[in-house]
């Protein structure tokens, strides 16, 4: 996946979005980059896990990981899925 839906909400100044990640609240960097572009531009930006089970939460540190998604701003969405929001 890239930024592209990410950029375009931005372009049009949605109010939120909810982001779906897959493990733990990982996303490849394109994806990060788009986030903190969203809550840069103040969309309020939520990370979720498309896992069945188990919260989002640090495992890593790295710019696609859930601590670097709270670093730029986004709220960790915890066992909260996408379809919760």
């Amino acid at each position: 996946m890239d930024a592209k839906f990410i950029d375009c909400a931005v372009e049009h100044k949605v109010a939120g979005l909810v982001i779906e990640t897959i493990r733990r609240g990982h996303a490849n960097n394109l994806v990060a980059s788009g986030v903190k572009r969203a809550v840069n531009a103040g969309i309020k930006v939520v990370i979720t896990s498309a896992s069945d089970d188990g919260d989002v939460k640090v495992a890593y540190d790295f710019s696609g990981g859930i601590s670097q998604f709270e670093k730029d701003g986004a709220v960790n969405g915890g066992s909260y899925d996408s379809k919760k929001f």
